[in-house]
């Protein structure tokens, strides 16, 4: 291999990590965070489904779960947790 070859292939790599980074960073899914919910003052976990962020604006998410309601109880509360992300 020459040093060229090596080279382009050193930032061909570079740039799909940057690529696969900003995707998995503002792009739309699924995620599980440890906040202290500020109506009851307890520590809880809530899963999250995060809207398509874009850099520079405050990301929009729906809470589907927390640990704090049993299973499969509709998250009504008025989800003030979500500065917390």
């Amino acid at each position: 291999m020459t040093l060229e070859l090596l080279l382009a292939l050193l930032f061909i790599g570079c740039a799909w990590a940057v690529a696969i980074y900003l995707v998995r960073r503002f792009g739309a899914g699924y995620g599980a965070r440890a906040v202290v919910c500020p109506e009851r003052g307890q520590r809880a976990t809530i899963s999250t489904v995060w809207v398509m962020r874009q850099p520079g604006r405050r990301p929009e998410c729906r809470v589907l779960q927390c640990s704090l309601f049993p299973p499969g109880v509709p998250v009504d509360c008025t989800m003030s947790c979500r500065s917390q992300l």
